[in-house]
């Protein structure tokens, strides 16, 4: 299987809608993948971008017999019709979802919609349970027209599992002046140097290279604090500080609580394959006033993995290290002790950051929904 080849498209006419889970609270991944990037698309563009939840476009659908309404008008008339995780309660909701789009769309436009799913993570059940991973692309993934991915493994994997002959990739981005603004607004509430992991039960195996040397670090620099955000192994439990969980609109502030923060990542973990490299974006993207008159982010320590390959440079913008105890220990004592290094690597990152912002990247996405129109012969809409 192969990445799509098609090439850079003129601007394009084209309506798509996402259906999103029902859960009123939208979280990193929606953002990330779907109201940042269609936000900017339906501003900047001839596209017209937007989003319903799928509980609602099921209302929608059931009441098809009745009078048109605005809102209905305004689901069915999309050209491409892209789908979330949390599509439904019942494990079958995609397929039904799936098929009553394509159906009432044709109905309504004399055309079917092309209908597309979209991640950024493993959720194939191959290498995590679908407890881990909070979720599974089963009901959906075998009845789609095209699948769009954060990363080039993660591309293959989908297409594999969809059953098609190529995909399509739109990179992770952040909203590089929310979290910066919202990370500098914050309060630092610790005077100590706090080493940070965060993330979720997908990263269990990940934090063990870590939380083996967390002791040893903390015994020989007691003004040191190792703190975890999110998921808590049991392994760690008398090992560090837990952070409370917070909503995505205040995680810029919770990684302001980080002078360093711990981006491990198994090499040789087969679900990783289709991670990215956002953590350590997010990571960088935690302004903060570093020294006197400069600002930086969190210094970021990665595991020498595919997904940090070109974005953290080694003793520039991060620390790139061996996923071993030993390496990530002595990566850990390095920053706290020169601080001279880990000032530069705070402040480089924060610059590299800036190029992985949505404000200007969202034409990544752009390029991505136009190919796909081309490749299924759409015309562009009206």
């Amino acid at each position: 299987m192969s990445k799509s080849n098609a090439p850079k498209l003129a601007p394009t006419r084209a309506r798509i809608v996402a259906l999103m889970g029902s859960n009123p609270s939208i979280g990193a991944p929606d953002i990330y993948r779907v109201t940042l990037p269609f936000s900017h698309l339906d501003k900047n563009s001839g596209i017209k971008a937007g989003w319903l939840p799928a509980d609602k476009a099921q209302e929608m659908m059931q009441a098809k017999g009745a009078t048109l309404s605005r809102n209905v008008r305004d689901l069915f008339g999309y050209d491409i019709v892209v789908l979330r995780r949390w599509l439904g309660e019942k494990e079958d909701a995609g397929v039904l979802v799936y098929k009553d789009i394509k159906q009432i769309s044709k109905e309504l436009t004399g055309k079917e919609a092309i209908v597309v799913y979209e991640s950024d993570d493993d959720y194939s059940s191959r290498y995590r349970p679908a407890d881990i991973t909070m979720g599974t692309w089963k009901p959906y993934i075998q009845h789609v027209d095209a699948v769009i991915a954060s990363t080039e493994p993660l591309g293959q994997l989908m297409a594999e599992e969809a059953g098609l002959d190529k995909y399509y990739v739109a990179k992770n981005y952040i909203p590089y002046e929310m979290f910066t603004s919202t990370s500098r607004l914050a309060k630092r509430e610790d005077d100590r140097i706090t080493v940070m992991l965060a993330g979720t039960a997908t990263h269990d195996e990940d934090w063990k290279v870590v939380a083996d040397v967390m002791p040893k670090i903390i015994e020989v620099y007691p003004n040191v604090a190792f703190k975890v955000a999110g998921n808590v192994p049991d392994y760690l439990y008398g090992k560090c500080e837990f952070v409370a969980p917070v909503h995505y609109s205040q995680y810029p502030a919770l990684l302001r609580q980080a002078d360093i923060l711990c981006c491990s990542l198994d090499p040789n973990d087969q679900f990783n394959r289709s991670k990215s490299y956002i953590k350590a974006i997010e990571g960088w993207s935690s302004a903060r006033p570093i020294g006197k008159n400069k600002t930086g982010g969190c210094a970021v320590i990665v595991s020498k993995a595919e997904s940090y390959r070109g974005v953290v440079s080694n003793r520039h913008n991060g620390l790139v290290v061996e996923h071993t105890p030993e390496a990530w220990e002595n990566a850990i004592r390095l920053l706290i002790e020169d601080w001279h290094l880990r000032q530069k690597v705070q402040i480089n990152g924060l610059k590299t950051a800036k190029g992985y912002d949505m404000a200007v990247r969202w034409t990544d996405w752009h390029e991505v929904f136009s190919n796909i129109l081309a490749s299924r012969g759409q015309k562009e809409a009206p």
